[in-house]
């Protein structure tokens, strides 16, 4: 994807997520579990799986969790700066992974819950 046709996206969803309000909840949702990344990559996560819960990319869910990315699974794009120049990449939602070695590989997510973080 190139950025120019990346920042067109992100406008676009931006305008669609604040002209209605069951769709600005839905984005702080996505927002708030995916807090480690700037709006606009939010925007671009919101955009491609609204139910997002927890988000990296390739190599750290091969690295941090024992876990792959599934067969055909298409990443979120998002633009990372990188000083001089950005580029736009892909992350991937914990529901497009599977472990490694095929046994159970629970990954511990945070929830809020009645005030509490759990």
């Amino acid at each position: 994807m190139r950025i120019n046709d990346f920042e067109h996206l992100i406008q676009e969803i931006k305008a669609k997520a604040l002209s209605d309000s069951d769709e600005y909840i839905s984005l702080m949702r996505t927002v708030g579990n995916n807090y480690k990344y700037d709006f606009t990559s939010q925007l671009s996560i919101y955009n491609r799986n609204t139910n997002a819960r927890a988000c990296g990319e390739f190599d750290f869910w091969r690295k941090k969790f024992n876990r792959t990315v599934k067969r055909g699974e298409k990443g979120i794009p998002i633009y990372k700066n990188y000083g001089e120049y950005g580029k736009v990449t892909y992350i991937f939602d914990l529901s497009q992974t599977v472990s490694m070695t095929r046994a159970t590989n629970q990954v511990e997510l945070w929830e809020l819950t009645m005030g509490k973080i759990a």
